[in-house]
């Protein structure tokens, strides 16, 4: 039977060379709004779209191109792949197509590149003109993420999913798997950005795609076209639109694509942030869910907070991390969007502070090396940190995530669990009892992995840790963090902590832990009463590695573990999530390759075997 984990290692063994130049990964575009309104990139010295009829173009040389929507028609899922994001008219273009036909696939998956992504204003202003014409412009504006490297899922519809990857196109495609059904080869022409056109992209292409799977673009070039020719594609030259005289259509000659048997029933175990994330997850995927937990009702483990931060997770010269601290924290907004009124949602931004030069020169090198844009992640100096945050900091410097949240977890669990099917009060002792009734089984519990594979005990392990509440001495406008935190709860009431005790499972507040986080306290905030009135403490157990990752993966015949996510389960949850239905359902992955060894739980496969 084919297994989901060993598609990422197939692609993994096919892949082309790691890309390891460095280079800017995204940068602004510099743009120009000509001849009614007509957008133009004054750096390549080229236009996003025909300014006779740009939708006219689109209809005929992508969708017509490709054989839309006779391709999709009766498909359970279609992947189209695009380079060049730019105003988004043909995904705009596609999505209402697609919408307006009858007996078309269940799910729509398109996935682009842009390394010059568009703001939310300039987007705004191209779109302007196609907004008589039936074109969800306002939808990609609700959705369109934030302008930061990587990959961005983005659910436009219950079957429509949209990924975007900002960055360097053969990055982003040496760093995507998918198994795509048709290529929209756009951007700048040839002639105006050679940089993209290359041996090295077709060859991208050609890992990506399977028999049958077609291809179409505004471009005849010779050099473009012999160079989908020798990497599998047989091409044609048609007629142009307007006044080109030729585009060209093509079709891949390789390997027939791949079958996936995707479970129709799975039962997850655990009802906290891993199991009702999952269960989200996979029912937006058609899937049947249903979820059983020992215990009466949500909220009684470590996804009772009441209040948790969402703010990158970075680190100086890890790919992995990064890509994958980025990938979550954007998708974690992104899907925060539609709960804003159940959870107690706050953009407040966060101020992580650098306590010292060294971590001062850490933050810089953190931001320059993954191209943030300044209003995504800014370097801000102890004068500007204040007036944000409204209190005084600790440091000479800080770095500001503008974007940054906080919410209510245990809000939060309790949103996703409405539409669930959720069995409570049912510990499951041995994995029998639900194989019979279940196409899979995913263990979304710590406690249940150990319980159900008692070799896990070497690797997950029990963190003990207390936050403290304590009466607000003033007026706290964000987060504050410097590995532990300080957050207003609202006006009357700030949180710190948390402490981390290592093999401890007792969840009874201690006085002395909540004197230990008010000790941390002058590390963060100046000016802070000597006794801060304490009104309130929590503390639970949170599961974590040796090397403080999560695990994801299938650890036996229709058995995966999604668990062990630790202090950063609100950050994790989400986007690992998404991975593992993806797996599931042969969706293309919403982060780069290297996401899945670095969470896969096969790094421990010395202690599994």
């Amino acid at each position: 039977r084919y297994r989901p984990w060993h598609l990422a290692k197939l692609f993994a063994l096919s892949r082309p060379s790691s890309y390891n130049r460095i280079m800017t990964r995204i940068t602004h575009p510099q743009i120009e709004f000509r001849d009614n309104q007509i957008p133009v990139a004054t750096d390549f010295g080229d236009i996003y779209f025909s300014p006779e009829d740009g939708l006219a173009e689109t209809e005929l040389v992508f969708l017509q191109g490709n054989k839309l929507p006779h391709a999709w028609q009766d498909q359970e899922r279609f992947i189209i792949a695009e380079t060049g994001f730019g105003t988004g008219l043909n995904f705009l273009a596609t999505v209402k197509l697609f919408n307006e036909q009858p007996g078309k696939c269940r799910h729509l998956h398109y996935i682009s590149v842009e390394r010059h992504p568009l703001s939310a204003e300039q987007l705004n202003i191209a779109l302007q003109p196609w907004r008589a014409y039936g074109l969800e412009t306002q939808r990609l504006q609700d959705i369109y993420p934030l302008r930061i490297p990587g990959f961005h899922n983005c659910h436009v519809s219950a079957n429509i999913t949209l990924t975007l990857i900002f960055d360097d196109i053969l990055k982003a495609f040496d760093d995507l798997t998918a198994s795509v059904d048709a290529w929209f080869l756009d951007g700048f022409a040839p002639a105006k950005n050679p940089a993209m056109w290359n041996d090295s992209l077709y060859q991208s292409m050609a890992r990506l795609s399977h028999a049958g799977t077609t291809l179409a673009s505004f471009t005849a070039a010779g050099d473009v076209r012999r160079g989908l020719e020798a990497a599998g594609f047989t091409i044609e030259r048609v007629s142009g639109f307007a006044n080109k005289r030729h585009r060209i259509v093509g079709t891949f000659n390789g390997p027939a694509k791949t079958d996936i048997k995707t479970p129709q029933k799975i039962a997850i175990i655990g009802a906290g942030l891993a199991g009702a994330t999952m269960a989200h997850a996979l029912q937006r995927q058609g899937i049947d869910c249903t979820i059983f937990d020992r215990n009466p009702h949500s909220g009684l483990n470590a996804s009772g907070n009441q209040l948790g931060l969402i703010n990158p997770k970075l680190d100086v010269g890890h790919a992995a991390i990064n890509d994958l601290g980025m990938s979550m924290y954007c998708f974690t907004l992104h899907r925060l969007r539609d709960m804003v009124d159940k959870i107690d949602l706050k953009q407040s931004g966060a101020l992580h502070l650098a306590t010292d030069e060294t971590k001062a020169q850490r933050q810089q090198k953190i931001i320059s090396d993954l191209s943030w844009l300044p209003e995504h992640a800014q370097i801000v100096d102890a004068q500007k940190a204040n007036a944000l945050s409204g209190v005084t900091i600790s440091a000479d410097s800080a770095l500001y995530y503008p974007d940054a949240v906080t919410l209510n977890t245990a809000k939060m669990v309790s949103a996703l669990l409405d539409h669930c099917d959720v069995r409570w009060e049912q510990e499951i002792t041995s994995l029998a009892m639900l194989q019979k009734d279940y196409d899979a089984i995913i263990i979304a519990s710590a406690e249940a992995a150990i319980a159900l594979y008692p070799e896990l005990h070497q690797i997950v392990q029990p963190m003990r840790g207390q936050v403290t509440y304590f009466k607000a001495p003033g007026t706290l406008n964000c987060p504050v963090i410097a590995g532990h935190y300080v957050a207003p709860v609202d006006t009357e009431t700030w949180v710190t902590g948390a402490t981390f005790q290592r093999q401890r499972t007792d969840a009874i507040p201690q006085d002395a832990d909540d004197q230990t986080n008010l000790a941390a306290l002058p590390d963060l905030l100046s000016n802070l009463p000597e006794q801060p009135e304490i009104t309130d403490h929590w503390a639970q157990i949170r599961y974590t590695t040796p090397d403080r990752r999560p695990l994801l993966g299938q650890m036996a015949e229709d058995v995966y573990l999604a668990t062990a996510l630790g202090s950063h389960g609100l950050q994790y949850s989400f986007i690992l999530a998404e991975i593992l239905a993806s797996q599931l359902t042969g969706a293309p992955l919403p982060v780069a390759k290297n996401v899945l060894d670095f969470v896969h739980l096969h790094r421990y496969q010395n202690l599994l075997s």
